[in-house]
């Protein structure tokens, strides 16, 4: 038996024969019915499941639960696992550049944020290499923060994520990207995009140094315990950014200690930097944080946490097309990490900017 039979067989997972495509009528949007009571051809009836056996092993159930309740409304459903950082991302790409997407209706990752981030640059690199019509992300949130999920309004309930995937809308996203200028587009991670934020700073560190072992072990707590110790080492220099907003005025230059790229509301779970942005939205809300230091760090996190940014001094949101940012620390023995959906895609300098092709993305039918 392969490796990949092997890990499907192990969340008691079964893969459908694909059937041949038949004619549909539009999705039905509103109101949602239960998963059985739809009609064969008022949803989309090929699906590609790309999943992350580790995630799926935490809660193997909602996975089995969701495949079922395809099935039973009428879904030929295809299993994906992935085996490596990359697969995600290569299988997303592979499928968006096929013929006829290979006939699949959407591509739904089961995953945490980083997960579905692998499957969103593996759809965007299509888009660069050709690719004039992605298919349709949809999400199966199974991560220590399913962050998207909140952005979105998409409960983690079997029920309510099968109901998204066969009926809810595809809306054009407006991801955000990252440019390394010093790598030409063609070299490997030169551009990566994010969907939800991207940052530098105390959350890159965080990110970038926390135990992966205490994580799975105690979940959204090892983030906590390792941003105490980041703010113990008090150890990011400043940010040099140079802000273009999407009014027309002139750039911004300012140096900050830290900077979040929010494209959505939420940030690390149910907290907001920018209670403003949203994924449809084409522009970035740059958060700055002007002032360092171990207690102007603490001070800004007990504001995220109690909804109280906005009054904190120093801090502010300008929303923008393009940010570069670089560091004061011209010389460094490491390179200074950037974030992304909760997961380290670059190092400075980079370019910040609004992806070129909008993503579309399966949202909830009840979302307003």
């Amino acid at each position: 038996m392969s490796e990949n039979k092997a890990k499907t067989l192990e969340i008691g997972l079964t893969t459908h024969e694909v059937k041949p495509r038949m004619p549909r009528s539009a999705p039905m949007i509103s109101p949602l019915p239960s998963v059985e009571e739809f009609a064969p051809f008022d949803m989309r009836q090929r699906i590609l499941i790309i999943y992350n056996p580790i995630a799926s092993a935490r809660r193997p159930s909602l996975l089995k639960s969701v495949q079922h309740a395809l099935s039973t409304a009428g879904c030929a459903i295809t299993l994906k696992p992935t085996n490596a950082k990359g697969d995600a991302e290569a299988f997303a790409r592979d499928v968006a550049l096929s013929q006829d997407h290979q006939g699949y209706d959407a591509v739904l990752v089961a995953g945490g944020d980083g997960t579905v981030n692998e499957a969103l640059n593996g759809l965007q690199r299509a888009a660069d290499e050709g690719c004039q019509s992605l298919p349709p992300l949809a999400i199966l949130p199974m991560g220590t923060a399913n962050v998207l999920a909140r952005e979105i309004g998409l409960p983690v309930e079997a029920q309510a994520i099968a109901q998204a995937v066969l009926a809810g809308e595809a809306r054009p996203v407006f991801c955000g990207e990252i440019k390394k200028p010093d790598l030409t587009p063609e070299t490997p991670n030169a551009v990566r995009r994010f969907i939800l934020m991207a940052g530098v700073g105390l959350d890159a560190h965080v990110v970038a140094h926390v135990n992966s072992r205490l994580k799975r072990l105690i979940g959204k707590g090892a983030y906590v315990w390792h941003t105490l110790q980041e703010i113990a080492a008090n150890r990011t220099p400043k940010y040099h950014l140079r802000v273009e907003p999407v009014n027309g005025a002139p750039c911004i230059e300012t140096t900050v200690a830290a900077a979040v790229l929010a494209k959505g509301r939420f940030y690390g779970g149910s907290f907001s930097c920018a209670k403003e942005a949203r994924l449809t939205d084409p522009a970035l809300h740059v958060c700055l944080f002007q002032h360092g230091g171990r207690l102007m760090s603490m001070v800004y996190g007990a504001a995220l946490v109690f909804g109280l940014l906005p009054k904190m001094p120093g801090y502010k949101i300008i929303r923008a097309r393009s940010v570069e940012i670089m560091t004061d620390q011209a010389s460094t023995e490491t390179q200074e990490p950037i974030q992304g959906d909760g997961d380290i895609l670059s190092h400075l300098p980079a370019k910040l900017q609004l992806a070129r092709h909008a993503q579309p993305l399966i949202m909830p039918a009840t979302l307003s």
